[in-house]
This record gives C-alpha cells, structure tokens and sequence, in this order.
C-alpha cells in the first residue's frame, strides 16, 4: 500500500494564519517603531505604494515594473514549457525582488531629493527588516514545516 500523501496537511490553514498573523504584527510594529525612532511624518512612512517623489522616480518605478512583469511572464512561460505540472516558484521570487527594488529604489531617491534625511534611512531600515522577515517566512515554508 502507498502511504504517499497527496493534498494539504490537516494543520496547513492553521499554520497559515499564524505566518500571515506574525507577518502582519512584525511588519506593523516595526513601522511603528522605527517611525518613533527616526520621528518620520505618518505621510512619509506609507506601505509600498505609488506616492512618487520626484518624477525621476515616477519613471524609474514604472522601468522598474515594466521590467519585473515582463521577467515573471517570460519565467511563467519558460517553467510552462520545462515542466508542465511542476510547481512555480519562480514568479513570487521575482514579485518579492521587484518590492525591494522599488524600495530601494525609494530609498536612494530620497537620499538625494528629500531635505529631511531621517526619511530614507527610515525606508532602508524598513526594507532591510522586511527583506529579513521575508527571507525567513521562505526558508519556514521551504523547510517543510508547513
């Protein structure tokens, strides 16, 4: 008898819901923190979103985007093609190295066009957290604790 198991582990939403919770409370607290830290406005301690500084950035992030879709279609299209039925992992690698370009991105406009100077250390602070939180939710899931 094959006692190979095909589906999800009867605790994975459980499992779930605790990374998105530990997720969401780590990122939250950490804005909250490190805004008290560097006394950063509320304004200019947004999530990721498309409040540009200059339009320099404006045309850097959508350079940016543009060429971060076009790489995920391109991989979809090539791990289609390799393995049909395997899983694509890919594209979220790429989706999360387009936020921190982005980010980054942010941080080094910031730094050279915003007076308060406090602001893009708040944002590089930021994506080196999330980049850390990040790398550990993928190592948790890649470990097969899921």
């Amino acid at each position: 008898m094959n006692d190979a198991f095909y589906g999800l582990d009867s605790t994975f939403w459980f499992k779930l819901i605790i990374i998105v919770a530990i997720t969401v409370i780590t990122l939250a607290g950490t804005d909250m923190i490190l805004s008290k830290l560097f006394k950063v406005e509320k304004k200019q301690a947004k999530y990721y979103s498309s409040k540009f500084v200059n339009n320099l950035h404006k045309t850097l992030d959508w350079t940016i985007r543009i060429i971060f879709i076009l790489s995920i279609f391109i991989s979809l299209i090539i791990l289609n093609a390799q393995m049909p039925e395997g899983p694509i992992v890919l594209p979220w690698y790429l989706l999360f190295a387009m936020l921190g370009a982005s980010e980054l991105l942010r941080a080094i406009i910031q730094w050279k066009y915003v007076t308060n100077r406090k602001v893009y250390v708040f944002t590089f602070t930021r994506l080196c957290c999330w980049a850390v939180l990040f790398a550990l939710i993928i190592r948790f899931i890649s470990s097969d604790m899921i």
